[in-house]
């Protein structure tokens, strides 16, 4: 299995996770902000492990194709700038995740934990699209 597919892999079971474990803190009738919390830390626990070594392993320099051919470094240009917002919106996500434990719940900070959850799986589903063109 090529690291491309690990990672989307990978993405892929933070998805399936995410869904099955959403059904089951719901029936055992787990509060909204312990769920956002549960899903925050599982988030950053899979990109931090996971998904952000494998885009960083992927920046490596590629040799082109052929001597004018600039794809290459275009993607591994857009590899760089998907890291690095990736790695970014994790730092924030940890950041709320801890300030909703010290602070306890406010509506402002679960609204900036979710946008932030919202925004991680967004650039997952770049990341596989990017990849998915590359084969």
């Amino acid at each position: 299995m090529t690291d491309i597919s690990v990672m989307q892999a990978e993405i892929a079971r933070w998805e399936k996770d995410l869904a099955a474990l959403e059904e089951e803190r719901t029936a055992e009738g787990w509060t909204e902000l312990e769920r956002l919390l549960f899903t925050a830390q599982r988030t950053i626990a899979t990109y931090r492990r996971q998904v952000l070594p494998r885009i960083t392993a992927e920046r490596a320099p590629r040799r082109p194709a052929s001597p004018d051919s600039q794809a290459p470094e275009a993607l591994t240009e857009y590899d760089a700038i998907l890291a690095d917002e990736i790695n970014r919106l994790v730092d924030r996500l940890d950041e709320l995740r801890g300030e909703l434990i010290r602070v306890g719940q406010t509506a402002q900070l679960q609204l900036q934990t979710a946008e932030t959850l919202a925004g991680l799986r967004a650039l997952g589903r770049v990341v596989l699209r990017l990849e998915d063109l590359r084969q």
